[in-house]
């Protein structure tokens, strides 16, 4: 496979013609214009972005755009990317992805154990009414759902509370 790409140079005076031709695209040269020009008179980089957001929204450019984004915009260029920061972010999201699988999987066994030690117990239960018992509905709603007693429910939701202790 061979792929060409065309590359267009869109700074501010090269190729007036294309920019000319899209306001947003224009809207975008000039912002980034103004940047440059305002870091050449010697402001930071944070300065040179608030100063051309706030110009550019004088003076018509990008208004919709910038005054909904502008402190993503800021914060947006402003914020150099670091690859090893990028991983260390990516290592701790995948970590909370295990905790909460982790987390899932261990209520589905601890029901499962609610279950067992349900039954070894003499409470006539199902895997619905530990579900149903751990979205806090009410027994006697339970009980009727699934035609058992109250007190049966009552004592399902003991074993259970046995178990998460």
């Amino acid at each position: 496979m061979n792929l060409e790409v065309r590359v267009i140079n869109i700074n501010e005076g090269r190729n007036d013609a294309i920019i000319k031709n899209s306001d947003v695209l224009y809207g975008y040269v000039r912002f980034i214009g103004k940047i440059r020009e305002n870091q050449k008179a010697g402001l930071d980089l944070k300065s040179a972005i608030t100063t051309a957001t706030r110009d550019c929204i004088k003076e018509g450019i990008l208004v919709d755009f910038l005054k909904i984004h502008s402190s993503e915009v800021i914060n947006m260029l402003t914020t150099e990317w670091n690859y090893e920061q990028a991983q260390k972010v990516w290592k701790e999201e995948a970590r909370e992805e295990g905790r909460e699988e982790g987390f899932e999987q261990g209520i589905e066994q601890g029901i499962e154990q609610g279950i067992e030690q349900g039954i070894e117990q003499g409470v006539d239960i199902s895997a619905e009414i530990v579900r149903e018992l751990l979205k806090k509905v009410p027994i006697e709603e339970i009980a009727a759902r699934y035609q058992v007693s109250v007190e049966r429910v009552k004592q399902l939701q003991s074993v259970l509370k046995q178990i998460s202790a």
